[in-house]
């Protein structure tokens, strides 16, 4: 009989796609695992249970549909929460503000922002850009329309038919044409008489208008038919508004509009609410590009990094030179992989969005990496090996490493209301991604601070509640509050949010048992100082089939028997390896009335039975925390 030793060192790629079972001549197949269910790949290899979710606050309004944004500004980070007609300010995780807004649930998806100092502003493409402003307290906030001062214009309609003649050169002047042109223009649009141009300020018929001139022009000549254009703003009520925006080098640029979506503008250097503009040109004043070329390319988001990118249904572009002026505002295209609605982010020092899924295709998350040709950058599918974790994404976040961990983290929301959970350590040239599900739905996301946050839709005792809550290591469990008392008490309050509800409690370190939380509160059967009242959640590490390399040839295709695996484990307090439990327990009356401890160590265990393609399956349950570091896996043919 033929034996070899197999190893899966530490899982630091994560969870794997399933078409890779069969490719064990893969150097990540043995670094990877079949499934990696809510478990964080540590740094240093190895994973550790993840966080659990704490309870901030509940969130009815949230039940037609909602979007959670990050506000950082001068007096510190907030958490913006958009649901039906209403704005909600969160601070701490405690609501402290809310107000009215426009925009319905089934607009939310379309919402974009900007975000500077304490203001917000928001682009909706059907609504007139507003700002939420912070107004000196966390209690006093402010939504109101905004107004731009020499917005953009277009020609929209047909060329001039008649000839166009000034009273003046400069100044407000009378234009009048020989036809009737100026039927359907209006003030504040734009008349653009070759040399210069002005905003009609007064309409004495439809072939007359008084005109305040910004370019001087270079004489009073009759200007010829078609000459000449009258253009009307470029955003209106009549023609829609900007869907995105961004600050990016002391400008404000704004794309997305409903009639002119290929077009990116950018206001004048300082001045973030001007698009004035002149012949001159000069290198302060607003700038305007339309990104032309055979792809549709209509801008869903402008994001601002170390350059500034617009993401496109055509694909992504980056606007290459720096500082942007008139002279030089172009871009250039950086791929073909179309962009979704949901906001892009930056991950460990990238530029990460996610794909469209028109048409029925697979939505994934691509990172744009500067690479050493100039102004250029290469387009990666940062999932390609864990396909199968990004499902239909909804929202996006992106989290920088703590103390504990010091991987980024960018949170995929899908469709399902689970969670794609990728682990970069790029220095290392690591991608890890997991999955993460709790007892519910997580709809979207948002990191504030350091800290992320979700909207998690669930049952509690048979009713639909929209709960928000946070990633926190200090949890065992979801939708869970950890409670402290000065002396040992039974009796714990405050549960209202799982009133009529089977919860489990971890008390002083221990498992407590599992209580129903009735009239808002649980009472335990002996005392505690301190508890943790939550939901449970399982994980749940499967390593890849096991191909091993035998003295006579490969597993590969043969009914293998797994005689004995070997879990190194660390502070983790109990799992199952192969449905076999492990609890780990001290004896003698020193340990009395004490948690159950951690084992941190090697566990053997010895396994039957035969199989093909078989894999070692460790696993918890409960509110326990657990570390697995290896596993190793011993086989015979």
């Amino acid at each position: 009989m033929a034996k070899a030793p197999v190893q899966v060192f530490g899982f630091p790629y994560g969870q794997l796609d399933p078409e890779l079972v069969a490719r064990p001549d893969l150097k990540l197949y043995y670094l990877g695992g079949k499934t990696v269910l809510n478990m964080a790949p540590r740094a240093g290899g190895g994973l550790d249970r993840r966080p659990g979710l704490a309870f901030d606050a509940e969130l009815a309004d949230a039940a037609a549909g909602a979007r959670l944004e990050e506000f950082e500004g001068d007096s510190g980070a907030y958490l913006i929460v958009f649901t039906n007609l209403k704005v909600h300010v969160f601070a701490g995780g405690v609501k402290t503000w809310e107000g009215a807004t426009p925009y319905t649930a089934a607009q939310l998806e379309d919402l974009d922002w900007a975000q500077g100092e304490d203001t917000m502003i928001l682009f909706h493409p059907d609504h007139e850009p507003r700002k939420l402003v912070r107004q000196g307290a966390d209690d006093n906030w402010a939504v109101s329309t905004l107004a731009f001062k020499n917005p953009p214009s277009h020609q929209f309609g047909v060329d001039t038919t008649g000839s166009a003649t000034p009273s003046a050169k400069s100044g407000s002047v009378t234009v009048t044409s020989s036809a009737t042109d100026f039927a359907s223009a209006d003030v504040g649009w734009t008349v653009d008489l070759g040399s210069g141009h002005g905003t009609i300020t007064a309409k004495a018929s439809s072939a007359s208008v008084t005109v305040n001139l910004v370019d001087d022009l270079k004489d009073t000549t009759a200007v010829p038919a078609g000459d000449w254009v009258i253009q009307e703003p470029a955003w209106s009520t009549a023609r829609g508004w900007p869907g995105c925006g961004t600050f990016h080098e002391d400008r404000l640029f704004i794309a997305g509009a409903k009639s002119r979506k290929r077009t990116v503008w950018g206001s004048r250097s300082g001045y973030y609410f001007d698009f004035k503009w002149t012949d001159e040109a000069l290198d302060d004043e607003a700038v305007e590009v339309t990104l032309l070329d055979k792809r549709a390319n209509h801008v869903r988001r402008l994001y601002s990094a170390q350059k500034l990118f617009a993401l496109t249904t055509g694909g992504p572009f980056v606007f290459v030179e720096s500082p942007i002026t008139p002279g030089n505002f172009f871009a250039k295209r950086q791929g073909e992989i179309g962009a979704s609605k949901i906001r892009p982010a930056e991950l460990d020092g990238v530029v990460v969005y996610v794909s469209d899924g028109a048409d029925g295709a697979h939505m994934s998350v691509f990172e744009l990496v500067p690479n050493d040709l100039a102004d250029a950058y290469t387009l990666n599918d940062v999932a390609e090996f864990a396909a199968s974790l990004v499902r239909r994404p909804v929202d996006l976040a992106a989290r920088r490493g703590t103390d504990r961990n010091s991987a980024a983290y960018l949170f995929v929301i899908n469709e399902d209301g689970t969670a794609g959970v990728l682990h970069s350590r790029r220095s290392q040239k690591v991608t890890a991604w997991t999955l993460w599900q709790t007892a519910g739905q997580m709809l979207s996301t948002a990191v504030v601070g350091n800290t992320c946050y979700c909207l998690v839709k669930r049952t509690i005792a048979g009713a639909t509640r929209y709960f928000i809550e946070h990633f926190d290591a200090d949890h065992l469990g979801d939708c869970s509050k950890r409670l402290t008392a000065g002396a040992p008490q039974t009796v714990w309050s405050g549960l209202g949010h799982l009133e009529g509800h089977e919860v489990h409690v971890v008390a002083d370190g221990a498992a407590a048992g599992r209580f129903v939380v009735t009239g808002g509160a649980v009472t335990l059967p002996e005392p505690a100082s301190v508890v943790e009242v939550g939901l449970p959640f399982s994980w749940k590490v499967e390593t890849m089939p096991i191909e091993a390399q035998l003295q006579d040839g490969t597993l590969v295709g043969k009914n293998a028997r797994l005689y004995r695996a070997v879990v190194k484990v660390m502070d983790t307090s109990e799992m199952w390896v192969e449905g076999q439990l492990q609890v780990f327990r001290r004896f003698g009356a020193a340990h009395f009335d004490a948690p159950a401890p951690r084992f941190t160590g090697e566990v053997p265990v010895r396994l039957l039975g035969r199989g093909r393609s078989r894999t070692v399956t460790v696993e918890g349950h409960g509110m326990s925390p657990a570390t697995i570091l290896s596993i190793t896996a011993f086989v015979a043919d």
